[in-house]
């Protein structure tokens, strides 16, 4: 999540508290009349069926908007897992080429200590080489599969 993400989130987080918090005040508490003819805040009896409903619709509403919201979060976070995970899968599979590259160079180094005669220099030119070739292709292969955006 980068700082924009997370900014992002925090203002969405602090409007929709106040919103919750301004429509808790409007059903919590009401304005009436007492027996003075003066107004008076009190709290709200919730008697009035049709304000019960708005309330109860309202909730409901929320109650949709804020599953679809993480459903989507979700949905949006699994691919962007999954794409991550198949590009780790693909530099490991790179690196495990790496490591067995440097192994056979060093197989066949021993090898050649260890063997009387010894390689010739063309032998060992050309073993070289070949390590030299398979650590190109990999790492053509290294930069061809670029991790992810850490965006998501």
């Amino acid at each position: 999540m980068s700082t924009s993400d997370l900014l992002y989130s925090t203002a969405l987080a602090a409007v929709a508290f106040l919103a919750g918090f301004l429509v808790g005040q409007a059903t919590a508490w009401r304005r009436s009349v007492n027996g003075d003819g003066k107004t008076v805040i009190t709290p709200a009896i919730a008697d009035n069926v049709t304000r019960k409903r708005y309330f109860g619709a309202f909730l409901v509403l929320m109650a949709v908007v804020t599953l679809g919201q993480g459903t989507y979060y979700n949905y949006e976070q699994g691919k962007c897992n999954a794409d991550f995970r198949q590009t780790l899968e693909a530099r490991s599979a790179i690196q495990r080429s790496d490591n067995a590259n440097v192994v056979q160079l060093f197989t066949d180094i021993s090898n050649d200590i260890a063997t009387d005669p010894p390689l010739t220099d063309a032998e060992r030119a050309d073993l070289i080489a070949k390590f030299q070739a398979r650590a190109e292709e990999n790492a053509r292969e290294r930069a061809a599969t670029p991790y992810s955006s850490s965006s998501c």
